[in-house]
């Protein structure tokens, strides 16, 4: 009689206050892996966002530089007068979100990649885009028109290159994010590795 006592008691102890802790345990993991999953999900998403938005901007730059020398050769007036103000337009929006960039790139890809926008791709750019505005302001003055010459030609080349890996330096962090995010283990597996070291040690 006090041994089925005993065992009812057992048994009693076992699915409802042993069973009540780990089903506690398991919604406060739920929960904490929930808040951790959707967390990761949202800054996965807005890395995607901010590469997107840099690489655009990169992108329209590259072109309308292109575009710019490209008239300022053949001396068509009318197209260099639009490509010059589409340049404009472009670096001034590029100036104009310059800090938010830095910070976006500092954030959600580190500092490598954002020191390399900011003193290589960039100084780039702006290397490239001296030339060609001192074209311009010859063609301007209606003075005599000079050109890039032929390393000036592969440095545009280069920058064109530079971009290239930029972008695929990004992705490779994004990739590199998904796979964190995707290796994430769960609430359960998490109990189960927890109730599992203690066993361990229990029996130790």
């Amino acid at each position: 009689m006090t041994e089925k006592l005993f065992l009812l008691l057992a048994g009693f102890f076992l699915t409802t206050i042993c069973g009540g802790l780990i089903a506690t345990l398991l919604q406060h993991r739920a929960w904490r892996h929930k808040w951790a999953t959707e967390a990761a999900e949202k800054r996965a998403e807005t890395t995607k966002q901010v590469f997107e938005e840099i690489s655009r901007l990169m992108d329209r730059r590259l072109f309308r530089i292109n575009q710019l020398e490209l008239w300022l050769r053949r001396q068509d007036k009318a197209r260099v007068d639009i490509a010059m103000q589409n340049y404009r337009d472009v670096l001034f929006e590029w100036n104009d979100s310059i800090n938010r960039h830095l910070a976006m790139l500092q954030i959600y890809f580190g500092n490598d990649i954002r020191e390399e926008f900011d003193c290589d791709v960039g100084a780039r750019f702006v290397e490239i885009g001296s030339l060609v505005e001192a074209i311009y302001r010859q063609f301007a003055a209606q003075s005599e028109i000079g050109s890039l010459t032929p390393p000036d030609r592969e440095r545009m080349e280069r920058l064109r290159l530079d971009v290239y890996r930029y972008n695929l330096k990004m992705l490779r962090c994004i990739e590199a994010q998904g796979r964190a995010l995707s290796e994430t283990p769960s609430a359960i597996a998490e109990i189960k590795a927890m109730l599992e070291t203690k066993r361990v040690k229990s029996a130790q």
